[in-house]
């Protein structure tokens, strides 16, 4: 069952706010949890109590208008989606509201087409951004919280570093690097080293598998294209180099992703 999204209602009028909340019920049912509030200072209120996915938000109300309460949230990296009603007299100053992130604008009196159409655009956006940061968490999970990208002074390193990064199909060997770079291959092994803390060879093999996490993670491509994406021959010896490394294969590892 889908998580059900939760929506807050600001809006002084009466008429309007109980309008709102009946035209959602009625579209969206047991999809969403409805909450309301008369102004801004309620709505804090609201916020502080419980966790809100979409504010539905009135701009001129008594005590604090919506403009405060969204430059107030924004303050306070209260996350949610936000849609702005407003009259025809109000809509340059609702305008305001921009620089907050609102999603959306609807113009009162509110029509309950309009007004479905809108929540239905947010809350897949929301949904998807709400993807999209699980993902991001999966991969710091699963593909390790430092990027593998050393940030070396060495003008040397960082150009090696950029090479690989642009070659990563390529077999990337030291004696191939030592040549593009013109040194000797031991005498680069040691300031590799030096430099970095970890040998050349380690620094492609945890490359590789970084970039191969990020395709699993996000495109479709087949496990031998991601396989030959990033410098193996064989999705074979692919597979058994990542999980022997991460403890799953490339396709669990995908799953993982699909699942959450």
């Amino acid at each position: 069952m889908r998580e059900q999204i939760k929506i807050l209602v600001v809006e002084d009028e009466d008429l309007t706010r109980n309008g709102v909340v009946k035209a959602l019920l009625n579209y969206f049912g047991s999809e969403i949890i409805v909450d309301t509030a008369e102004n801004g200072i309620e709505a804090l209120d609201k916020f502080e109590e419980k966790e809100i996915n979409l504010l539905i938000t009135d701009i001129k109300m008594p005590e604090m208008d919506g403009i405060s309460l969204l430059e107030i949230l924004n303050q306070s990296n209260k996350e949610c989606m936000t849609i702005v009603l407003t009259g025809h007299a109000e809509f340059e100053y609702a305008q305001k509201s921009i620089a907050y992130g609102v999603f959306d604008y609807i113009l009162k009196p509110v029509n309950p087409k309009v007004l479905y159409e809108s929540v239905q655009k947010a809350i897949t956006k929301f949904s998807e951004l709400k993807k999209m940061k699980t993902n991001l968490k999966l991969v710091e999970q699963h593909a390790g919280t430092l990027h593998p990208i050393h940030t070396s002074k060495n003008r040397i390193i960082q150009y090696i570093t950029e090479y690989v990064m642009e070659n990563l199909d390529k077999q990337l060997t030291l004696k191939e690097i030592s040549e593009l770079v013109h040194m000797n291959p031991n005498y680069l092994s040691g300031l590799f080293k030096a430099e970095t803390g970890e040998l050349f060879s380690e620094f492609i093999l945890k490359i590789r598998l970084y970039k191969a996490k990020e395709l699993l993670a996000q495109t479709d491509m087949k496990i031998y294209e991601v396989a030959e994406a990033v410098g193996y021959q064989t999705s074979r010896y692919f597979n058994r180099i990542f999980q022997e490394h991460e403890q799953k294969t490339p396709n669990e590892f995908r799953k993982l992703f699909r699942n959450n």
